[in-house]
This record gives structure tokens, sequence and C-alpha cells, in this order.
């Protein structure tokens, strides 16, 4: 079965024709928005839609989301899109003439990576965490998503690592994501990236060091504690920042080996996630079929 994909992150759209099948991608497209206005991004996604054909379509957004009794989705709070309380499912069910499968981005990246990628085969729970403008992360157990008890498992970049500290788009202070998420780098050191700061701090220089340091032990840590708490089977570690940098899903690794308890990492595969960019589009067509 075939399906479109949709992705909709911090900072830019993705969509795709997927074989639900065996993973492959068609007309894989993807564009940088400037976020904010939700009317324009819906705008852009029924384009991306309508020129992909009439099937089902899955969208994962980098968003908590609430699902009603009827199953439409809304938006409870986007913390790298800036949007707060929107009915998401109902406005774009009016743009493309159907109702999509929403998800949070992860769930959608998480069941990718899983069905096409790093958990492809693996037996057992498989946590997948991104680092991209912020952290996502999720659980795929027996084969689905994880959603909770009110839909948003898996939040660990709104974990608290400084009570009180930097303050995060969730709207609350000390998240992991403000600190490590790729908005929070930008912002915490006017506007490098991530392999700018890193290699700053490789060569000592006293505005990188600080901030590099933070990223390379909150991290490790709070993937430890998931470690942990979840005992998955395999934790996949990717996104942008781990992508674009040199050591730090290596010292995300010896730092799970580190921290975690042994008796819960004895048998842990640590992968780096595999689909990059189309890990998202992917999941949510292969979610959409599934539906």
């Amino acid at each position: 079965m075939k399906a479109i994909g949709v992705e909709i992150g911090g900072g830019h759209i993705a969509a795709a024709v997927i074989d639900t099948g065996t993973g492959a991608v068609d007309g894989f497209e993807s564009a940088a928005h400037a976020g904010k206005d939700v009317g324009a991004i819906v705008e852009v996604l029924g384009r991306m839609v309508a020129a992909r054909g009439e099937m089902r379509v899955g969208i994962g957004l980098a968003a908590q989301l609430a699902r009603d009794a009827s199953g439409d989705v809304s938006v409870r709070v986007a913390p790298s899109l800036g949007w707060r309380d929107f009915a998401f499912d109902a406005a774009v069910a009016a743009r493309i003439g159907r109702k999509p499968r929403t998800v949070n981005d992860l769930s959608a990246v998480a069941f990718g990576e899983w069905r096409f990628g790093a958990g492809r085969g693996t037996v057992g729970p498989f946590y997948c965490v991104y680092i991209g403008s912020g952290i996502g992360s999720a659980l795929i157990v027996d084969g689905a998503v994880y959603d909770g008890a009110s839909g948003v498992a898996g939040e660990l970049g709104h974990t608290k690592v400084k009570p009180g500290g930097e303050p995060c788009g969730c709207g609350q202070r000390g998240c992991l994501e403000a600190y490590v998420g790729g908005l929070a780098l930008a912002r915490l050191s006017q506007g490098k990236t991530a392999s700018q700061i890193e290699a700053a701090a490789g060569r000592g220089e006293s505005w990188a060091v600080p901030i590099w340091g933070a990223v390379c032990r909150e991290l490790p840590i709070a993937l430890a504690n998931v470690v942990a708490i979840l005992n998955p089977a395999t934790l996949c570690v990717g996104g942008g920042v781990i992508d674009h940098t040199e050591r730090l899903f290596d010292t995300c690794a010896a730092g799970v080996r580190a921290f975690a308890p042994s008796v819960a990492t004895a048998s842990l595969a640590i992968a780096k996630s595999e689909l990059g960019a189309r890990a998202g589009v992917i999941g949510a067509a292969c979610l959409a079929a599934s539906k």
C-alpha cells in the first residue's frame, strides 16, 4: 500500500509518497519554513499533498498533541513552531479534503526507523531520540507507538536538568531541550551551529567550552536515565545535531554505558539513526496506512 507521509519540524516541512511495504520513497520534497504562521504551513502542506494524489495521509508534527473523542488531533503546544491550542486536523482536512493521521513527529520518526532503519529486525522495545531544532523521542513496544495516558509519552526534551534555568519554548525553564536542542544552542551561542560550537570547544575557545560541556554532560545522563527507567532493547540516537557533529554520538554511547545500570546495558544495542531526513515521512505514511 502507498501513502503520503508529511513531516513538519521546527524549520522544515517535507513530504513524499511511501511504499509502506518496502519503505521505498518517491518524490521526496523538503522546504524551509519560517514557523509561527500555521495557516501558511497548512497551505504548503496542502500543495504538497495535492501534487501526490488521492491516498491516505500521515503527518508527523513537532508538537504536543491532544486527540478528541472523534480522533481529531489539536495542538496543545508546539515549542519550536510557536503554536498553541490549534485545531490542526480540522484545518488540514478542510485544505486537503480528507482527514489525516497526525502524530508527534518523533512518533513518526521512531516508527520509520523501527520499520526500515536502525530498528529493522530488532526484537524488544525500541527507543528513539532525535536532537534537531528541539529534542524529540518516542518508544515503540510490540510494533506500536507507546503514547502514554495523555499522548505525550517520550518527551525527553522537556525533562528538567536545571529547574529555574534557561527558558524553553514549552513555557517552562530548565528543560533538556533548552540546553541541547539546536535552536537553544543557536540562542546560547549567538547564532552558531552545533558543529561550530563543537569545533570551537575543541580549540578551547572560552565562549564555546561551557555550552558544549553542558551538551556533553546533560545529554548522555538523560539518555542513561531513560535506559534505566525503560530498559529498551535498542536505543537509537539521531537528528541534525548528532549528524553534523563529529563526536557527540560516541560521547552519548559512552555516557549511557557509564551511567546506566549495567543490568540495563548488558544486552542494549545503541544505534545511530539510518534514515536521516526521510525517517519522519516514512514513519508517518506507515502509520497512516495501518489505521
